[in-house]
């Protein structure tokens, strides 16, 4: 189970890359980026429920890979990376085999989707923390 702390600075990091003020509560910031992903699935293949579900796993999913750590790799500098090695093929993998663990192949169309709107969101956080390398504090 990964540290209060991590999850705590990772969901602030996710807040922040969206453009989520932190003064926002919570659940209004998990329900405008809930709102941006499912905008996002909108014209992919999945069943409107399926699109619910997807919606509702990914951000708790990208929270639980990122405290983890799995997702250091993609945060470091590029002179410290060779010291780690990357947990999967690519961030959003990592983040979809977390929201579905059964799923063995993830080259279907909507893996595809689900996927490419996983990649978006990572890249958001990465971009952010390479903006933002410390906090304030």
């Amino acid at each position: 189970m990964p540290e209060e702390s991590a999850v705590a600075d990772w969901k602030l990091v996710l807040r922040r890359s969206f453009g989520v003020p932190d003064i926002v509560s919570e659940a209004n910031a998990l329900a405008a980026i809930e709102g941006w992903i499912r905008t996002q699935l909108e014209s992919s293949n999945l069943h409107q429920p399926d699109k619910e579900s997807a919606a509702e796993k990914l951000v708790p999913a990208v929270i639980a890979v990122a405290a983890r750590g799995d997702l250091d790799h993609y945060v470091l500098s590029n002179n410290l990376t060779h010291y780690l090695r990357p947990v999967g093929t690519t961030p959003a993998e990592i983040v979809v085999r977390e929201m579905y663990p059964d799923w063995g192949v993830y080259t279907t169309e909507t893996a595809q989707s689900l996927l490419a709107v996983a990649a978006e969101i990572v890249e958001q956080m990465v971009d952010y923390v390479e903006r933002h390398k410390f906090s304030p504090e």
